[in-house]
């Protein structure tokens, strides 16, 4: 028997060098040899989270700057409570735009632009002398940079989770209740220590400019991946011949998959269903969200007592999104059962917000409000997400935030034009809840239809998506 000398290779710095980029890289990217829900994961779904806690934290927390820019500027409730409801209806409006942006573009480069136009937007809102300007700066420019970084970090997920997709999309959604918990109690510091909103807003585009470098970690666009093939199914074999072509032919190109505008999803009558209930339902969720601390000071309640609120607010929110995206992964709770639970005790918590009158009962209310809220939001961006096939859901994910974000522009303002008319909040809280109950009761015709393609599986089948894992490479999300 011959044996061969073994040859040695010397390793030089730079041959080590090589060799932990392309280990970096591949970590990354999320090479076959990678795994998915792996700690890379978890990173970037970290990344993810803070992207939009900050942003949306200060948009969220715009009811504690709300009774210092009545008082500033002295215009009518209404009035002043349209620059934070444009701030939160923009991240929703401009949806449809930045899925378009992300599929020309890549995810990356769009929630970096996103992290610098929400940095410059509060510069520039800090030195407005009127209203009129803040609606453009603060609840537009403001709003379509929070957009940006949530759009991104939403729909980058699915890309690097397989089992634990629901689980891993509550943590990111968590970030709007997790930004009420840090971002209220730092606002209403700055707002006692300066003195001066304009030098808080100055403060927080510092704070902000942290989510101009977290979206270095997102891998590149989605759509561009390079096909990847790892199943065993003999089923499949069809679907692996023709993307070995697709992945032998080189990247994907997004405009091929994802450049022509469709509605096809609208077909869908489920997906429907939950938009239009999506839309009634955020008419009243942002009501108390606005309008808590102008509220608590008619009670007679102090000054700062309200931040504390929003705080514990914050905290019920951001764990009732999480602890909805664990059970849906988990157990064969559906979320709808409790999106439309979630519906009803927050309008009857809305409604019962007007018989309380001490600062202990306001902010039990407040809390479990909060719980609603989170549990609402977590379940519906659930269903709005894997109600449509994969190939909708990018443009299906953007349609549905738009159609939310023309509520979230309405409801703030409608409340504050009901406490003006009526000279009290007591209205605006009685509508708010009526609104909650009826999107609720909307639910219902969801038991009655049967989509062709979706009512026969089960929603968390779906969710799970062990066997398409190749589609998945080769469309947006």
């Amino acid at each position: 028997m011959e044996f061969q000398q073994e040859q040695y290779h010397p390793v030089t710095q730079d041959t080590q060098h090589q060799q932990c980029r392309s280990k970096w890289r591949a970590l990354k990217n999320l090479s076959p040899k990678g795994q998915k829900d792996g700690p890379y994961a978890y990173f970037v779904c970290l990344c993810g989270f803070i992207c939009i806690l900050l942003p949306t934290g200060c948009a969220f927390s715009y009811g504690i700057l709300f009774p210092v820019l009545l008082a500033e500027f002295k215009e009518g409730r209404a009035k002043t409570a349209w620059v934070g409801s444009l701030a939160y209806a923009s991240g929703s409006l401009f949806a449809p735009l930045v899925g378009l942006l992300c599929d020309r573009f890549s995810h990356r480069k769009v929630a970096i632009s996103g992290g610098i136009l929400s940095c410059l937007s509060l510069l520039v809102t800090s030195q407005a002398p009127n209203l009129t300007l803040m609606y453009f700066t603060f609840g537009l420019a403001f709003g379509f940079g929070c957009c940006c970084l949530y759009f991104v970090s939403v729909t980058i997920i699915p890309k690097y989770f397989l089992k634990r997709r629901a689980l891993a999309t509550g943590l990111v959604i968590m970030g709007p209740g997790a930004g009420l918990f840090v971002m209220s109690p730092i606002i209403q510091t700055l707002l006692n220590a300066t003195t001066s909103w304009r030098m808080t807003l100055i403060i927080m585009a510092g704070i902000t400019f942290v989510t101009c470098l977290l979206p270095c970690s997102f891998g590149t666009n989605i759509a561009n991946d390079k096909c990847q093939i790892n199943t065993s199914a003999d089923k499949n074999c069809e679907v692996r011949s023709s993307l070995v072509a697709l992945a032998t032919a080189g990247r994907v190109s997004s405009s091929q998959l994802c450049s022509t505008l469709s509605f096809s999803y609208l077909k869908n009558k489920e997906f429907v269903i939950y938009v239009i209930a999506g839309v009634i339902c955020f008419c009243g969720m942002t009501v108390p969200n606005v309008h808590m601390a102008r509220y608590c000071q008619e009670r007679g309640l102090d000054a700062n007592q309200p931040f504390v609120m929003y705080l514990f607010n914050g905290v019920a929110s951001a764990v009732s999104r999480v602890l909805t995206g664990y059970v849906c992964d988990t157990t064969r709770i559906q979320p709808r059962w409790i999106f439309q639970i979630s519906l009803f005790l927050a309008g009857l918590i809305a409604i019962l917000m007007t018989l309380f009158h001490s600062y202990y009962e306001l902010l039990v209310c407040f809390i479990f409000f909060g719980m609603m809220d989170g549990a609402a939001t977590s379940s519906l961006c659930i269903l709005a997400l894997f109600t449509v096939s994969p190939e909708e859901r990018a443009q299906g994910f953007g349609f549905f935030q738009f159609c939310v974000g023309l509520s979230l522009a309405s409801g703030p303002p409608f409340g504050g034009f009901l406490a003006d008319l009526s000279g009290t909040y007591n209205l605006t809280f009685y509508v708010a809840g009526s609104f909650l109950v009826l999107a609720g009761c909307i639910l219902f015709l969801s038991y009655c239809v049967q989509d062709t393609k979706n009512s026969r599986e089960d929603l968390r089948d779906m969710m799970s998506l062990e066997n398409v894992d190749i589609v998945e490479k080769v469309t947006v999300l």
